[in-house]
């Protein structure tokens, strides 16, 4: 830390102070206005909020010293020194002995208490629950600083409580000359974020999770509320938090055991979109009083405004509901030469022989939307067949990989002998250029009724054969280059089952190699 030493001790004892409930008003201003302008004040604080969020109660490292010097001085310890005991207590208390003189010296016993100090607060870190703890300056219901930087929120009781926590971030980028928080930092009642760009992970203690989305101003509310002014929200919201509340300016969405995204524009205006369960709106009317109340279920979507609610179509697209799965996708999509998401429609992909029922799915997919085909049972193999724009000079993908989402499932009739995923009889990847054939077999393997992640490196590593010519010799460096830099077709495998079944491929990417 560059902070002078002065400086730095003022900050230690501020921070100190904050969590050991002994600071004053004059002291709070003191360290926001520190907090405020230097960055690095700024990472300290968290870095040690969360160590004391997270022990909260933990004795200091003396007291730990002083037990265990104690515990090798006790009698108890050292009665196996009678020399009246039997043979084996004598040789534990002459172990004991040589213990308590080796770790008497300074140096040795400095080593064993740091190492029963770190055992002891691990121990505690995955007991504890997040701590309540009460400020000296706070006394009135929840409160957030007028500062800017979110930091002070307490209860009706006036106790500051953590009824949530940061479970991820992606390509953040924050307000300006706001505090943002770390990666598993506690939120207490009233903390702010504020985030121009990328994705907030956040999970409240009663397994609520909520992914946020930039531009967003999103405040947390209550143990079981939150306010979102301005941005996007997707929410899944277990049993047991079954009443969560998203309150945003114009209107309120208490959930009823679902998972639903709500969208609050500048304009006043707000979309809710149901996933999954029920929800209940609620637009307040003057006074505070409800005007309108309407409980929307699954595949339902509305918009509210100051004339009321107005029906609309249920979207997927314009949030992101899993966090990992997006942040996965996106990376790769950063270095992609060609790619195919299925977002918003199929983007020109088809089905070989065989195939039928092709159809794109708008939600469902890993994330967002999919493209879906079914088995006519002809005895034909049927493949995904990618469009143009996977077409051409794909040379920069050399090196890198191919990646895609396959998910299979059997919709025949029960029968011993079909119903399997198999793999190895048929080729799993197609890729036709400048004359050649290039093939991967028994390197796709699907899971039945669920998403499976297939990735195959465009090098010799990738199992990569030559299926243009006899006995299907291993295809060269030079061989997967040439078809990269002319690709004519390209198919992807959709059938993996014996007997009748369907197929859905997601995020179809070709990488760009290292250049």
């Amino acid at each position: 830390m560059t902070i002078e030493s002065t400086a730095s001790e003022r900050l230690w004892s501020l921070t100190e102070a904050a969590c050991s409930e002994m600071i004053s008003d004059d002291q709070v201003r003191e360290l926001e206005t520190i907090l405020q302008t230097d960055e690095q004040a700024r990472a300290f604080y968290f870095a040690y909020c969360e160590l004391h969020a997270d022990v909260h109660a933990v004795v200091t490292e003396d007291r730990a010293m002083s037990a265990v010097r104690e515990m090798l001085a006790s009698d108890d310890l050292l009665e196996a020194e009678n020399p009246s005991a039997p043979p084996v207590l004598g040789f534990l208390g002459g172990a004991v002995r040589w213990t308590h003189e080796y770790f008497s010296q300074p140096g040795p016993f400095s080593i064993l208490a740091a190492a029963i100090f770190m055992v002891c607060m691990i121990s505690i870190l995955s007991i504890l629950p997040a701590p309540t703890y009460q400020p000296s300056h706070s006394n009135h219901a929840c409160t957030t600083s007028t500062s800017g930087t979110g930091l002070r929120g307490v209860d009706k009781d006036g106790k500051f409580k953590f009824v949530a926590r940061v479970t991820g971030l992606h390509n953040c980028k924050w307000s300006d000359n706001y505090l943002p928080p770390l990666r598993y930092a506690h939120l207490g009642l009233g903390r702010e974020l504020k985030l121009d760009a990328g994705l907030v992970e956040i999970t409240y203690y009663n397994g609520a999770k909520l992914v946020l989305e930039g531009p967003v101003e999103f405040t947390v509310e209550k143990a079981n509320a939150c306010r979102l002014e301005l941005g996007k929200l997707a929410a899944k919201v277990p049993k047991p938090a079954a009443g969560f509340t998203v309150e945003t300016p114009g209107m309120s969405v208490v959930d009823l055991g679902t998972e639903f995204s709500v969208m609050a524009e500048e304009s006043g205006s707000t979309e809710v979109h149901i996933f999954i369960g029920e929800v209940e709106v609620q637009q307040p009317g003057r006074n505070g009083a409800v005007a309108t109340v309407q409980r929307l279920k699954a595949g339902q979507a509305i918009r509210c405004t100051g004339g009321g609610f107005h029906a609309i179509p249920l979207s997927n697209r314009y949030c992101v509901r899993n966090m990992s799965q997006h942040a996965a996708v996106s990376t790769l999509l950063a270095s992609a030469v060609a790619a195919s998401t299925f977002d918003v429609d199929d983007e020109g992909w088809t089905v070989s022989v065989d195939g039928t029922d092709f159809t794109h799915h708008a939600t469902g997919g890993v994330p967002g939307g999919y493209i879906h085909v079914a088995d006519q049972t002809t005895g034909e193999t049927y493949y995904f067949i990618a469009p143009s724009a996977f077409h051409g000079d794909q040379s920069g993908a050399y090196g890198a990989c191919l990646s895609f989402n396959l998910r299979v499932r059997y919709v025949g009739e029960p029968n011993r002998q079909y119903g399997k995923v198999v793999v190895g009889q048929e080729d799993d990847v197609v890729i036709v250029g400048n004359g050649k054939t290039i093939v991967v077999r028994s390197v796709v393997r699907p899971k039945l009724d669920r998403w499976a992640h297939c990735r195959i490196a465009l090098d010799p590593s990738g199992g990569w054969r030559r299926a243009d010519m006899p006995e299907r010799p291993t295809a060269t460096d030079q061989d997967i280059l040439e078809v990269l830099s002319n690709i004519e077709q390209f198919r992807i495998r959709g059938e993996f089952i014996t007997g009748k079944d369907v197929a859905d491929l997601d995020n179809v990417i070709i990488q760009r190699g290292k250049q």
